[in-house]
């Protein structure tokens, strides 16, 4: 294939009737291609085109090929884009990158609602249980209701933190910022955005508080209560709560063929346990006593209408606060302060390490005393109600 050299010629041109002869500068194209500039023949003509060839040589030396195929219109609007880039100190292929990832997402765009749709149904094709993923919707669906008909990549920064102003609590806005971030990075990877809103903003720094427990009188109370209104059917919820300290969760989907007697142990199986690893909790004797006259062959350990008998004894027992994650943040407690031994609470806990314990469920305020005596809670022998001997004041 014939490449085009950059030169000077000579060439006729047609005018009206005659030809004229004109000195005539050859300009490749980019891709193939010339074009072609004309200067009169003449001295001066000649000093103008080789004027010009010089000027052509220069930029494609500097430039290339392509910056010969530049209009003249377009290195003008260049050149005014350029003014208007420099105060922001951004270049025209910042700005030309940054249109292509907003104004047109290589993934097409996609409105809010059905991002949170995609994602959500992302989750659980991934196997995440159904309690997060219906958490995370209600989050991102609040998010969603103050910015109804928005793209995903129309929200801004501004937008993610005018509504995060809303939030005074500093662990809520730290949990929305979490489960937006999940939404805005899961879109970013799918091109529906060019890049996550809250990558630049700042994540609060959590003061945590010492874990709220129940008292050794409250946990009496608690379980005083539960024997003396058999009705509740709500002894075997208390009575693991304190003394294994299994989770909510896992004592909600706890079937009693998971409690064994022989051995002293309570199976925590992978379907159940937050972290999905099976662990064997060690039952200890409280919990035995507690167990032994409320066990059953099968059947779920959470009975029937489970929230309003646990308001019901809440009210039985004085309980004016329930503590949040009460019963496994006494266990945890109590257990570290009578034994003295981190690392098997934090093995009865399902916690690879005691990094969690400490951080989250150790109360370093009970006297040795009182975990003592909370260990001791047990039902009154031979008595015909099961009362607990409370501790003393």
């Amino acid at each position: 294939m014939r490449r085009t050299r950059l030169r000077i010629t000579k060439a006729r041109v047609r005018r009206g009737s005659s030809w004229q002869l004109y000195y005539c500068v050859v300009v490749p194209k980019l891709g193939g291609g010339r074009t072609r500039r004309f200067f009169q023949f003449s001295p001066e003509g000649k000093r103008e085109a080789d004027t010009f060839l010089q000027i052509s040589k220069t930029r494609k030396e500097n430039e290339g090929t392509a910056a010969l195929s530049i209009p003249e219109t377009l290195r003008i609007e260049a050149v005014k884009c350029e003014r208007l880039l420099e105060p922001v100190s951004a270049t025209l292929t910042d700005a030309t990158q940054f249109f292509l990832k907003h104004a047109k997402p290589v993934g097409g765009t996609k409105t809010l609602s059905d991002g949170i749709k995609e994602l959500l149904e992302s989750k659980r094709r991934a196997g995440k249980r159904e309690s997060y993923t219906r958490i995370l919707g209600w989050v991102l669906n609040a998010f969603e209701r103050n910015f109804h008909g928005r793209n995903v990549n129309d929200i801004t920064r501004h937008d993610v933190e005018s509504w995060l102003d809303r939030i005074d609590n500093l662990t809520t806005r730290k949990n929305r910022i979490r489960d937006l971030s999940i939404l805005f990075e899961f879109c970013r990877r799918r091109g529906y955005c060019g890049l996550n809103p809250l990558e630049n903003i700042e994540r609060p720094d959590i003061t945590y508080k010492r874990p709220e427990i129940f008292t050794v009188n409250e946990a009496a109370a608690l379980l005083t209560m539960a024997a003396l209104h058999p009705e509740l059917e709500l002894v075997p919820t208390i009575a693991i709560g304190l003394f294994a300290g299994l989770r909510m969760s896992e004592i909600k989907q706890l079937d009693w063929r998971n409690v064994d007697f022989e051995h002293e142990i309570i199976d925590v199986d992978e379907s159940i346990a937050k972290t999905r690893q099976q662990r064997n909790v060690d039952m200890g004797n409280s919990v035995v006593m507690w167990l032994r006259p409320h066990v059953q062959t099968k059947g779920g350990i959470i009975p029937a209408g489970f929230r309003k008998k646990m308001e019901q004894l809440r009210a039985l027992a004085g309980i004016t606060k329930w503590p949040d994650n009460g019963l496994r943040h006494s266990f945890g407690s109590y257990h570290v302060a009578c034994f003295q031994n981190p690392n098997m609470t934090a093995l009865q806990m399902g916690h690879a390490t005691t990094d969690t314990l400490f951080k989250h469920y150790r109360n370093y305020r009970i006297r040795k005393k009182d975990a003592e005596a909370y260990w001791k809670l047990a039902p009154t022998a031979g008595a015909a109600k099961k009362v607990i001997q409370f501790a003393a004041k």
